[in-house]
């Protein structure tokens, strides 16, 4: 069902046959999804070119609207050169543990370099996809809140009493 549908018969003349005009509004777009700058580029190279180079486009006009261009280019630039990341961040996991095990399993005759190399590069993703994950829980904690928060705050600090300790 299209909730913003509507029939209209359109009769024209004496004939016995009309002409149904359907409308179904106009396309519905998705919301745009609000932009966050991710804590995790800062580490990855071309981050900070991205930005000069956005940043340091010319715009015409009051410097509220420049200043609103320079952040609005900015962002679309990052968004473009940050889609390479995006898709990946779990491939590239999942290819260093398969060089680990793959190296784990030549036993005591492996290339030590390059399992300290590849261990070194696991860790770092794993840190960088930690860091996603901490953004984006955190990016929720300030939206919804602590649930907790109004019921300790309801039951001891508008009376001033004192949260009791155990035992």
């Amino acid at each position: 069902l299209h909730f913003n549908a509507s029939v209209l018969n359109v009769i024209k003349g004496a004939s016995d046959h009309s002409m149904l005009l359907l409308d179904y509004g106009k396309a519905q777009s998705r919301p745009q999804r609000r932009f966050s700058f991710d804590k995790r580029w800062l580490r990855i190279d071309g981050c900070a070119e991205t930005v000069k180079k956005a940043w340091s486009n010319h715009h015409l006009g009051t410097p509220l609207f420049i200043l609103k261009e320079k952040v609005k280019c900015t962002r679309i630039a990052l968004l473009q050169w940050s889609s390479q990341f995006r898709k990946q961040r779990l491939g590239r996991i999942n290819d260093l543990t398969a060089q680990l095990e793959a190296l784990n399993d030549e036993g005591r005759n492996k290339d030590w370099d390059a399992w300290d190399r590849i261990k070194r590069d696991l860790n770092e993703a794993h840190c960088h996809e930690e860091h996603f994950w901490q953004q984006k829980a955190r990016h929720k904690w300030l939206k919804h809140g602590d649930c907790n928060s109004n019921f300790f705050h309801a039951m001891f600090d508008t009376e001033g009493k004192q949260i009791p300790s155990p035992g």
